[in-house]
């Protein structure tokens, strides 16, 4: 769905994802924006994912964030595990505290 919309008006909708997660599997919420992050604490559509169980991939692309999920369901994790570390930083695949940074010129000190 883009521009962050998703029918979480329709309570089925809601439902399948609550049950999805119930039965293990791992559901990500991705942009396909380039640059930016899901925030689902933002927004109404994000809460109701987030109340459902779905997790963020936060500035992952969506080729990363699949490729994150592939990797950590080949290690044969649980779903709490598997959770956890998608939060995490593991190959630079998203930005962290440290990770992220700001360039600016050095003379005029403009942010580029």
């Amino acid at each position: 769905y883009g521009c962050g919309n998703a029918p979480v008006r329709k309570q089925s909708f809601l439902q399948s994802l609550r049950r999805l997660r119930e039965t293990g599997v791992v559901i990500v919420a991705c942009s396909q924006c380039q640059t930016g992050s899901v925030h689902l604490e933002k927004y109404a559509v994000g809460k109701a994912f987030a109340d459902c169980g779905v997790i963020s991939a936060f500035d992952m692309t969506t080729e990363a964030a699949v490729t994150k999920l592939a990797y950590l369901l080949s290690k044969g994790m649980r779903q709490e595990q598997i959770i956890a570390e998608m939060r995490q930083d593991l190959r630079g695949e998203m930005s962290t505290e440290v990770t992220a940074f700001t360039v600016s010129e050095p003379t005029t000190r403009l942010k580029v």
